[in-house]
């Protein structure tokens, strides 16, 4: 049976869902522009969006202070231990906007295959 390395994750950048939400401001925690954010986001989404992004990432269990009663974030590998940049990302930003932006597109992917419900009377 293999032994897993404990990994040191405090370097790793935070994102929480409030960070791409689009129904909120940039005073309430919003870091991308309205265009790119999704409505009412969650951690299994940015999840998803790493998964995609094809990133080194944790799921953990804490909350983002302004919005307490949402549980979760993601913690996401941007540079190794010598701080040498490991992903195609540039900063952050680039790297939220980036999660946003794969959001986004799979949740238009979810509802173009899901078909259109029917409106009418029976």
């Amino acid at each position: 049976m293999a032994t897993q390395q404990k990994v040191d994750t405090s370097r790793w950048i935070v994102i929480y869902p409030a960070y791409i939400d689009s129904e909120l401001t940039i005073a309430q925690g919003r870091k991308v522009s309205k265009e790119v954010s999704v409505k009412q986001p969650n951690v299994f989404d940015l999840k998803k969006a790493c998964e995609t992004l094809k990133v080194n990432f944790v799921l953990e269990k804490q909350r983002y202070s302004r919005q307490q009663w949402v549980m979760g974030r993601v913690r996401i590998q941007l540079k190794d231990e010598n701080g040498v940049n490991i992903t195609s990302f540039k900063n952050r930003i680039t790297l939220i906007r980036a999660v946003a932006e794969s959001v986004k597109n799979a949740r238009e992917e979810a509802a173009k295959a899901q078909p259109a419900k029917k409106v009418g009377k029976k």
